[in-house]
C-alpha cells in the first residue's frame, strides 16, 4: 500500500508540472541540551522518511535520505533524538516548495526557556522554533562568494554585522531569530565578521574570522552558542560562527580573542609607599601611566572572554618588558561592568599583620556588577569595599542603618544600596559593640550616580612604614576620588549618637556663637579659635549630614547657613579643621 501511495504521489506531482527535485538542507542550531540530537521526519504524498541522530551543530540535506518533489507540500517533524515516530515531534513546519528552489531549514532556540537561561536581550522568544528561507546555490560570479546570515544566539545582542574594511554593513539590527533572505556576493577571500552595536560600527560585540576560498561556493553563517554560557544553565557553549554548505557539511569558527568586551574601572588602592605610583599593563600593553595610591580610571572597554593579565612596572617604565609582577585575572564575562580595586603590600615582614589573618600581599579584588549609574531612579547607589590592610572587620552605616554587612579586608558588599542623592554621614563602626569609630561626610548627589566608598590607607601608619593613614575615600563612575571627606569623630553631644566620644573637642562650648537660636531662615555659626578655613557641618537627630559649609579666610571661622527647607527640631552643628580634627559642636532649634 505504501508503494501505491508513493506511485500516486509521483505521478500527482508529474500532471502539475514537469516538476525538479527540491533542495532542502536542515541545519540543527538549537544550543539546549536537551534536544542536543534531533530527528527529522519529512513527509511527502503520505510518505514518511526519517533523518536520525542529527546532532547539535551538524546539517544534513533532505536528498541523502528521499528525493523531493516541487509543487506537493511537505511536512517536516523535528524530534528528540530518542524518538520513534513522527507522533513524539517537538516542531513541526509545512509548505509547498517551489520549482528549481533551494531550502535552508534552521531549529533554533530552548526546548523550555523557562528557568535557566539568560533572557533574549531584545525581547525576542528564545522557544524552540523552525526558521526557512529561501536561498540561491550559485552565484552570479564564480570567482564569489555568496553569503547568508542567520541570528541563533538567544542571550546574543541585536547588532549590525561588517565584512571587516568594508562600509557598508551585511545586516543591520539583526536580532536572534533574523536570517538574511537576500545573498550577497563578496570576494573568496579570508574575511573578518565583525558583530557591532547597532548603529555603533567601532563598538565590536564579537568577531570571527573564515577563509571563504575553503568553502563551497554559497555558505550560509549561523550565530551559534552563548554570549555568556556560565548564565546559561552554567553551560560550557561558547559563542561560535559556523558555515552551513547545500551538502551538508558544517565548518565552525570560534571567537576571535579578545573581540568581546566588558566595562572596567581600576582603583589604585595599595598604600605600601614602594606601590605609590605604577605603571599598569593589561595584557602587554600600558593601562595607566603614573597610576598613584588612591586614584582611578573611568570605565572603559577590555576583552572579555579571555584571561587577563595585569603587570605592575615603575612609573619610569617605557613597555611591558620592565613589569615587575603580574596579577593573573579570569576572563570576564561580556557585556558586564566590573570594578577591580589593587590592594596589597610587597612586604610582609615590614607592614602589620591583617587582625582577622587575611593575605595581604598584592592582589586585584574583582566586583562583578558594578555600575556607571544609579540603578534606580531618583536614588544614588552606593557600594561599600575595604581595602585597608591592617584594619579588623567593620561595618559602615548610614543614620543607624548599615550597608550590607560585616566587611573584612578585600571583601565588598555584593550589591549596591539606593541612598538618598544628598550630603550624609558614612559612619565606619565595629561590628561586635555596633560604636562608631569615624565618620566621613560625603556628598552623595547627583543625578542617578554611582559610587564605592573604599576604606583605604593604615590604621596605624607608624607599624606600616609610616604609610598613608585610613580613611574612606569615594570613587565615581568617571574616575574622580574624593580623598577630603570631612571626618566627623563621634560624641556625646548628638542626640542621634549614644556611643561614646573617642575625641574630645578643641575648642569648648564657650567658645560658640549661634544666632538666631532659635532659628526660621537663616543660622550665623562661628567660634572664637584661631583656625584658617574651618568646614561646619549641620546633622539631624539620626546622624544624618544634611549640609556643610567652609569658611573661608583665616581665625575665628564663621558661616551662614539657609534654613527655610529645615524641618522643625533640634540640629547639631560640628566644626571641623582643613585636616579632620574636631573642633566642637553646638545645637540649634529650627522653628
Amino acid at each position: 500500500m505504501r508503494t501505491v501511495l508513493y506511485v500516486l504521489a509521483m505521478m500527482l506531482a508529474l500532471q502539475v508540472a514537469q516538476a525538479q527535485n527540491v533542495d532542502i538542507t536542515v541545519v540543527h542550531n538549537a544550543p539546549d541540551p536537551a534536544i542536543s540530537v534531533v530527528d527529522v521526519y519529512i513527509t511527502q504524498g503520505g510518505i514518511t522518511n526519517k533523518i536520525e541522530d542529527l546532532a547539535y551543530r551538524a546539517a544534513s540535506n533532505v536528498s541523502n535520505v528521499v528525493t523531493l518533489f516541487a509543487d506537493l507540500e511537505v511536512t517536516m517533524q523535528f524530534a528528540p533524538g530518542t524518538s520513534t515516530d513522527a507522533g513524539q515531534a517537538l516542531l513541526t513546519e509545512r509548505f509547498t516548495p517551489v520549482d528549481g528552489e533551494a531550502y535552508v531549514m534552521t531549529v533554533i532556540g530552548l526546548a523550555d526557556p523557562s528557568s535557566g537561561w539568560v533572557a533574549n536581550p531584545s525581547g525576542v522568544s528564545t522557544a524552540a522554533a523552525v526558521r526557512r528561507f529561501k536561498a540561491l546555490s550559485e552565484t552570479s560570479d564564480p570567482t564569489k562568494s555568496g553569503i547568508y546570515l542567520v541570528h541563533a544566539s538567544t542571550d546574543f545582542d541585536a547588532c549590525d554585522v561588517y565584512i571587516r574594511g568594508t562600509a557598508k554593513p551585511l545586516a543591520t539590527n539583526f536580532k536572534y531569530g533574523d536570517q538574511m533572505t537576500t545573498m550577497v556576493e563578496v570576494s573568496r577571500d579570508r574575511v573578518t565578521f565583525d558583530l557591532t552595536q547597532v548603529g555603533q560600527k567601532t563598538k565590536v560585540l564579537a568577531s570571527f574570522s573564515a577563509d571563504l576560498g575553503a568553502l563551497t561556493n554559497v555558505s550560509v553563517f549561523q550565530l551559534s552558542g552563548f554570549k555568556t554560557p556560565g548564565d546559561n544553565k552554567g553551560g560550557t557553549d561558547t559563542l561560535s560562527m559556523i558555515a552551513v554548505m547545500a551538502d551538508g557539511q558544517v565548518a565552525r569558527f570560534p571567537l576571535l580573542s579578545g573581540s568581546q568586551t566588558a566595562r572596567l574601572q581600576i582603583i589604585h588602592n595599595a598604600a605600601a609607599p614602594a606601590l605609590g605610583t605604577i605603571d599598569l599593563y593589561l595584557n602587554g600593553d600600558r593601562r595607566a601611566d603614573n597610576f598613584s595610591f588612591r586614584k582611578a580610571t573611568p570605565f572603559a572597554d577590555v576583552p572579555a572572554g579571555t584571561p587577563l593579565a595585569f603587570g605592575i612596572a615603575p612609573p619610569t617604565s617605557k613597555d611591558a618588558k620592565e613589569i615587575t609582577g603580574t596579577i593573573n585575572v579570569p576572563a570576564l564575562r561580556p557585556g558586564r561592568a566590573y570594578t577591580m580595586i589593587v590592594s596589597g603590600i610587597t612586604d610582609t615582614a615590614a607592614f602589620a599583620k591583617n587582625p582577622d589573618g587575611r593575605n595581604i600581599t598584592p592582589s586585584i579584588t574583582v566586583l562583578e556588577g558594578a555600575l556607571e549609574a544609579s540603578a534606580v531612579d531618583g536614588k544614588t547607589s552606593l557600594r561599600i569595599a575595604h581595602g585597608a590592610t591592617d584594619a579588623p572587620s567593620v561595618i559602615v552605616e548610614t543614620d543607624g542603618t548599615p550597608i550590607g554587612g560585616t566587611l573584612g579586608y578585600g571583601d565588598a558588599t555584593a550589591e549596591y544600596a539606593a541612598v538618598e542623592p544628598a550630603q550624609d554621614t558614612l559612619w565606619v563602626a565595629d561590628p561586635v559593640t555596633k560604636k562608631r569609630i569615624k565618620g566621613y561626610v560625603a556628598d552623595l548627589r547627583g543625578n542617578k550616580k554611582a559610587f564605592i566608598a573604599l576604606a583605604s590607607g593604615f590604621m596605624d601608619p607608624s607599624k606600616n612604614a609610616n604609610g598613608p593613614a585610613f580613611r574612606l575615600v569615594l570613587v565615581d563612575a568617571s574616575g574622580t576620588v574624593n580623598t577630603s571627606m570631612p571626618e566627623v569623630m563621634p560624641d556625646t553631644t548628638d542626640p542621634g549618637d549614644t556611643t561614646s566620644s573617642v575625641d574630645e573637642p578643641m575648642v569648648p562650648a564657650s567658645a560658640w556663637s549661634v544666632a538666631p537660636n532659635p532659628t526660621d531662615d537663616r543660622l550665623t555659626v562661628g567660634v572664637e579659635a584661631p583656625v584658617d578655613h574651618a568646614t561646619f557641618v549641620v546633622f539631624d537627630v539620626t546622624g544624618t549630614a544634611l549640609m556643610s559649609i567652609k569658611a573661608e579666610g583665616s581665625g575665628r571661622p564663621s558661616v551662614t547657613f539657609p534654613t527655610p527647607e529645615l524641618a522643625p527640631g533640634t540640629y547639631v552643628v560640628r566644626g571641623l579643621t582643613p585636616d579632620g580634627r574636631f573642633l566642637g559642636s553646638t545645637r540649634f532649634v529650627k522653628r
